[in-house]
């Protein structure tokens, strides 16, 4: 599959997602089945708008293997934040929504280079720092003023950088990456995952009634619009699907949000 802004068409069986002169794809003797060993392109002048996140598969208990990255799951919508001249954007599934979180929007103005993509998810805090799925719902509707609760992104990855993709870097490399953008202000946080036994922040996060976590492997390569064996998510709450997001009155919660990470386990100060 070929992909140049909104066009697509087939190429060798291949998938193939490239900006003016520039593409990464597998190559054609990797495997389909071996994602460890997909190679993309060193370098693209433009992070592609059209870029999709990585998704996880579903599993029943959180790997032990030591080879492994736990970040908490919140249940809000996965979120492609492309930083670039004009501002930062943020995508949601193939919809635009960065009218609706100004305060995010804001908040990532000066967080990273130009040509970044930050991958996280969109969370509207309750009281407790919890998803308030409601109030997600009404700011995905476009419903903003005082009585509307403020929104918070939480990034987990880190797929282009300064106009150059790292997908096919391994995910330690990519956080690192990450934590080094100093990533952390109001309405914009990048916890530090937690290596080892992910099993004290499922119990953590089932204790607070939060969505469940995600384990990824560390030498994760980045595939766009995958849902791969290479991050797994288990859940500690069984709501509601979290496929699609729900979309009465909120207030200021991002604080609450905060408040409710530094009670995680994880591997530093979020």
């Amino acid at each position: 599959m070929v992909v140049t802004g909104h066009q697509s068409s087939e190429a060798s069986g291949q998938r193939v997602w490239q900006r003016g002169d520039a593409a990464y794809a597998p190559p054609v003797h990797a495997p389909a089945t071996d994602q460890l060993s997909l190679e993309f392109a060193a370098e693209s002048p433009r992070a592609p708008i059209d870029l999709r996140p990585m998704l996880p598969r579903t599993a029943r208990e959180l790997p032990t293997d030591g080879r492994h990255l736990f970040d908490p799951h919140w249940g809000g919508p996965r979120t492609l934040a492309h930083v670039g001249p004009g501002g930062a954007r943020l995508i949601v599934g193939a919809r635009e929504v960065t009218a609706a979180f100004a305060e995010v929007v804001a908040a990532l103005a000066g967080a990273a280079p130009r040509g970044t993509i930050l991958d996280g998810e969109l969370v509207v805090p309750d009281a407790a720092g919890r998803l308030d799925r409601p109030a997600l719902r009404r700011r995905l509707h476009g419903r903003t003023g005082a009585a509307v609760a403020t929104a918070t992104f939480v990034v987990s990855d880190l797929p282009w950088l300064s106009g150059w993709p790292l997908l096919s870097e391994p995910f330690r490399l990519r956080r690192e990456r990450l934590t080094a953008l100093g990533i952390g202000r109001d309405h914009l946080v990048a916890p530090a995952p937690l290596a080892g036994d992910g099993a004290a922040l499922l119990a953590a996060c089932r204790e607070r009634g939060l969505e469940g976590v995600i384990a990824r492997r560390l030498d994760s390569p980045y595939l766009p619009g995958v849902r791969s064996r290479l991050w797994q998510l288990v859940r500690a709450t069984f709501g509601p699907d979290d496929a699609e997001p729900i979309l009465d009155q909120g207030s200021e919660r991002a604080g609450t949000l905060l408040a409710l990470l530094r009670t995680l386990p994880f591997g530093g100060e979020p």
